[in-house]
């Protein structure tokens, strides 16, 4: 009994044992599977978010992009731009450069043509001071044909000044009537037309010599004072600039002027007249009796 009771010990022991591991083990093993199914759950929604966040990102860089497409389009605009705009810039800069060197050579040679050109005018205005006439014409023609620097309606009034004091006047009307017909805005066309007229004149064309003067006769520059001389006081043109009545008030320190009036009370005028106003040599009568030779420019002393 002694010695069988400690075998049977051992057996019911080793019996427990098993059933104590084999408990263990089944509880471990079944604590183990469900866990396994938790972390099987818990990668299965990591990975559907993961799918979510991915498809949500692809979503947004399409729409990013969406966005930066137009923005792309301007830039490749934008860039061609400035790429054609370079290559424009090149070429101004290639043709301004161009021009540049065309403008200095210019500028040397009309320096040059110029210091001739004085220099000529120079030697003309010589001649003309002690009279030696016979070259200076063909010298001014060169300069009028040729040059390019000088003022041509004077070169011709010059002609026409030097041939009229050698006496040759038909020559002379010629360069001046050059200088009538030709250069309309010359500031010499009033004294060319009131020398041709003079000319015309002196070689007995009465006719020509007042329609030159007529023409003149507006005018407020000194040939037009002198063309109104000529024909009211010299050749007695008939034309009403030379003549005519006005009354008048003299107001403070200006004259008023009227087509009719009283004698009594108002000043009369008989004298040139130019647009409505006295302009010229004329006679004022007072209401007093008295009268008074005047010279009126634009109506007034």
């Amino acid at each position: 009994m002694i010695t069988f009771f400690p075998i049977i010990l051992r057996r019911l022991s080793l019996k427990a044992i098993l059933c104590v591991v084999f408990l263990s083990l089944s509880s471990s093993v079944a604590v183990g599977a469900e866990d396994f199914k938790k972390v099987k759950r818990i990668v299965a929604r990591l990975h559907l978010e993961m799918m979510q966040l991915k498809e949500n990102s692809s979503k947004l860089a399409g729409e990013q992009l969406a966005l930066l497409e137009p923005q792309n389009a301007k830039i490749e605009t934008l860039t061609r731009s400035n790429l054609k705009l370079s290559e424009t810039i090149s070429s101004l800069k290639f043709k301004i450069s161009i021009l540049e060197e065309k403008l200095e050579e210019y500028q040397r040679k009309s320096s040059s043509s110029q210091l001739s050109e004085l220099n000529q005018f120079a030697t003309i205005l010589a001649l003309a001071s002690v009279g030696e006439t016979s070259t200076l014409e063909a010298l001014v023609l060169e300069l009028i044909n040729e040059g390019n620097n000088l003022q041509k309606d004077l070169l011709i009034l010059l002609l026409a000044e030097t041939q009229k004091n050698k006496g040759l006047m038909e020559l002379s009307l010629g360069y001046y009537g050059a200088l009538i017909s030709d250069y309309p805005n010359s500031p010499y066309r009033s004294r060319s037309i009131f020398e041709a007229s003079e000319l015309l004149g002196k070689l007995g064309q009465d006719e020509e010599q007042k329609s030159l003067l007529l023409a003149l006769k507006e005018n407020d520059d000194p040939y037009g004072e002198m063309a109104r001389e000529k024909i009211c006081h010299q050749l007695y043109i008939e034309d009403p600039i030379c003549g005519g009545v006005l009354y008048g008030e003299l107001i403070y320190t200006e004259w008023v002027w009227f087509k009719n009036g009283d004698e009594k009370i108002n000043s009369r005028y008989e004298g040139e007249i130019k647009n409505g106003v006295p302009n010229g040599k004329g006679t004022l009568f007072f209401p007093n009796g008295e009268k008074q030779e005047v010279e009126f420019k634009n109506g007034q002393f």
